[in-house]
């Protein structure tokens, strides 16, 4: 009998192989330096904030980001939203 933790982390796994490239490439990143923001998220995969964005969504419709809390970014003083995996 499986116990509810691993259960969670077997439907974690299945929806990670159904991922596409993009949303498992901000996925790992995420992973890397959670929690972080768009913006942060952006600068360390050297991408367009406008190309992650919508990556974040869809990985946070799938359940696999979820908001960690508001900060205030390092860099711009404002407060964001900032991101982690669902399973660290």
């Amino acid at each position: 009998m499986r116990n509810t933790q691993n259960t969670s982390i077997l439907a974690y796994q299945e929806v990670i192989l159904h991922l596409g490239e993009r949303q498992l490439a901000v996925l790992k990143a995420l992973k890397e330096i959670q929690p972080a923001n768009n913006r942060i998220i952006a600068q360390f995969m050297h991408r367009p904030i406008n190309t992650l964005t919508p990556r974040i969504n869809e990985l946070r419709k799938k359940g696999l980001v979820i908001l960690d809390g508001t900060y205030e970014d390092p860099i711009t003083k404002k407060q964001t939203l900032f991101w982690r995996t669902q399973l660290r």
